[in-house]
């Protein structure tokens, strides 16, 4: 399935609302969004994970990356409603318990404030 990236910018924070599959056809689309968001001035970024229903390896590479080039933008970075079997995913990796994962967009952006 691909991906589909809407991006919303509202007050500073970026929210790239996901859907489809992230995976190795379309992990660099991500990839490449997020590089563009990160060469902005004052990035912030928050994955709307809601409609990801799959996360492949090179996925998940995709949100470590994230997550690891925003910690020198004070760590402005966080994603918000996973899909239970995405997050079990997180969770067999580890990764839950490295990234910021909210449940909703108001949470997301409150730990932008």
């Amino acid at each position: 399935m691909a991906l589909t990236i809407e991006k919303h910018v509202s007050d500073g924070i970026t929210t790239l609302e996901l859907s489809g599959d992230l995976d190795t056809a379309t992990a660099g689309e991500l990839e490449t969004t997020v590089k563009e968001i990160i060469a902005s001035e004052h990035p912030s970024i928050i994955f709307d994970m809601g409609g990801i229903s799959y996360v492949s390896s090179f996925g998940l590479r995709v949100i470590v990356y994230t997550s690891k080039a925003m910690r020198a933008h004070n760590d402005r970075f966080a994603m918000h409603s996973i899909q239970h079997d995405v997050m079990e995913i997180l969770t067999i990796s580890g990764l839950n318990r490295l990234l910021k994962v909210v449940e909703n967009q108001d949470e997301a952006v409150a730990l932008m404030r």
